[in-house]
């Protein structure tokens, strides 16, 4: 017998996948480039949401710039790729 992700939802009319679908790709007018790009823009914009989170908040430590910054950058970056990755163009 063929687990779920083998033989798909018979309801929605999906053909299998990864058992998340975040590495399955329903964009498919996304390339290596276009995700690359992608992500570029969200992690400049999560660098600049990062960068005024902490020059908002002016009471925190010092190691916010060193822990912060980075993390909202990759976060924006993962974000940005998987947003051209998964959402089709309409």
């Amino acid at each position: 017998m063929r687990s779920h992700a083998e033989r798909g939802n018979e309801e929605d009319g999906t053909c299998g996948g990864s058992q998340l679908g975040l590495l399955d790709k329903h964009n498919p007018d996304a390339t290596r480039k276009s995700v690359i790009r992608w992500a570029w823009g969200g992690g400049v914009a999560g660098f600049l949401a990062g960068l005024g989170l902490v020059l908002y908040h002016s009471n925190m430590p010092a190691a916010a710039w060193y822990i912060v910054l980075p993390w909202m950058t990759v976060g924006g970056a993962v974000t940005g790729g998987a947003i051209e990755w998964q959402v089709p163009r309409d």
